[in-house]
């Protein structure tokens, strides 16, 4: 496994396609390690014609932990609904700042940066603040952060806040738990699910960076100022099944960028099931090769 030095951070990564290919970088959400981008959906990127890379975020998978406590979940809530600002160990912005800094390492001058949920948020700052390095942004199943959007069901708020055990059998089956909740319904595999979290676990079981990833987002504010100034190509895809950011989510990031366009996919939930690789790789990639 390759990585990347960023600052202080080391970053690992992995390429699929020829160096000299246009780059795509696939930015992943909270708590998922570079994987959750299936090797397959990767692979139907590269057949565009694209180098395509994913890595995993700061504080999840094989990249750097950021050693320094943060407060309760519950606490951090409670305290941010009271108006109070928790202040994170790091910002959304700071996850930015990581992947222009891995483009450095990889002498990539621009990329075409696709994000997914927390990860679309990542791509949004990388838009707003180093637009020269952005050729094309696709924001998926992600937000502007608006306060005034719908939250998820207090069901999927439960089970998404609680602390997610980290002894590996118990962790696996919480994972797929989670997957079934927040998933596509349509194509929930519980057999495939379990293969793909059974390798995600073996890789690392390591999740203590998971609250910092998630402070980081409950602490950052509404990028609506910065989206409405954007003049980058934009996509937005969400799907009408998300059950943890409501279709509403989308529409808002869609209005709010100049010139973006938007495609509503009936069956996708919040993750990336297997039989909509295709389509959303193609629309990828078809928005990719318009903006270059």
């Amino acid at each position: 496994m390759p990585f990347a030095d960023v600052g202080e951070l080391r970053i690992a990564y992995e390429s699929f396609g020829r160096s000299d290919a246009d780059p795509v970088i696939l930015i992943m959400g909270l708590g998922a390690q570079m994987l959750a981008w299936r090797t397959g959906f990767c692979e139907e990127l590269e057949a565009h014609g694209f180098r395509v890379i994913r890595f995993d975020n700061r504080d999840i998978g094989l990249s750097s932990r950021i050693e320094t406590h943060v407060p309760p979940t519950l606490w951090s809530l409670t305290s941010r609904a009271w108006g109070h600002r928790v202040k994170p160990p790091y910002k959304l912005t700071d996850m930015a700042d990581d992947v222009i800094a891995l483009m450095d390492a990889l002498r990539i001058d621009r990329a075409h940066l696709v994000g997914a949920s927390m990860g679309g948020m990542i791509a949004q700052l990388c838009a707003i603040n180093h637009r020269r390095r952005v050729a094309s942004l696709t924001s998926m199943m992600s937000t502007t952060g608006d306060p005034d959007l719908p939250g998820p069901g207090w069901r999927v708020q439960r089970e998404w806040l609680r602390p997610i055990p980290s002894e590996p059998k118990a962790q696996l089956e919480r994972l797929v738990q989670i997957r079934k909740l927040v998933g596509s319904p349509d194509f929930f595999d519980e057999g495939e699910v379990r293969d793909y979290f059974r390798a995600v676990v073996a890789r690392s079981a390591d999740r203590s960076g998971v609250p910092r990833q998630l402070l980081a987002v409950l602490s950052a504010r509404s990028r609506t100022g910065g989206l409405r100034r954007l003049d980058v190509p934009a996509l937005v895809l969400h799907g009408l099944k998300d059950k943890l950011l409501h279709a509403s989510h989308g529409a808002r990031t869609a209005r709010t960028i100049p010139g973006a366009s938007m495609h509503l996919l009936p069956r996708l939930g919040h993750d990336l099931p297997s039989p909509l690789w295709s389509e959303l790789a193609g629309r990828i990639a078809e928005h990719a090769s318009a903006s270059a």
